[in-house]
């Protein structure tokens, strides 16, 4: 399961179960800063991997930034939309990570949670499912008509 919560505009979108990556998006339309923004990610076993972002690092309306492991295979260093983090191989991944987007002034804006009871993969692809049904725009749905209403009650 995944549960995930935002106290502004800057969230932690996607997380690695095999620890990858970690993925910030900023949902705002405005341009928002993440200078000495920190990514804490910590393991089941209590292992923590802190990631600092450049004083001077921004983040464009509506776009993401992805944080690699350095021996993800195939993952380039592409700032700002990929940040390869050369001095760390993996975020390190477990049955239950947790991810938190800290301000520069210390303050969690962001965190990000995910159990499994199965592999990492498996948990990832569960909730890839789950997400993918959820639709964030407004929608309308025809009206029932009165007797096909009352005569399903």
């Amino acid at each position: 399961s995944v549960s995930s919560h935002a106290a502004g505009f800057i969230q932690i979108s996607d997380v690695d179960p095999d620890g990858k990556f970690v993925q910030i998006r900023n949902m705002s339309n405005q341009i928002e800063s993440l200078g000495g923004f920190k990514i804490h990610h910590e393991v089941e076993e209590g292992e923590e991997v802190v990631f600092r972002f450049h004083h001077k690092s921004k983040l464009q309306g509506g776009a993401s930034v992805t944080v690699w492991g350095a021996k993800v295979e195939g993952a380039i260093h592409n700032p700002p939309t990929d940040i390869v983090w050369r001095s760390q191989d993996s975020w390190g991944s477990s049955k239950k990570t947790i991810t938190k987007l800290v301000s520069s002034g210390g303050e969690v804006v962001a965190n990000f949670t995910q159990r499994s009871d199965s592999s990492p993969s498996k948990a990832y692809q569960e909730a890839s499912a789950s997400f993918e049904t959820i639709d964030t725009g407004a929608r309308s749905f025809p009206r029932i008509p009165e007797q096909q209403a009352s005569s399903s009650s």
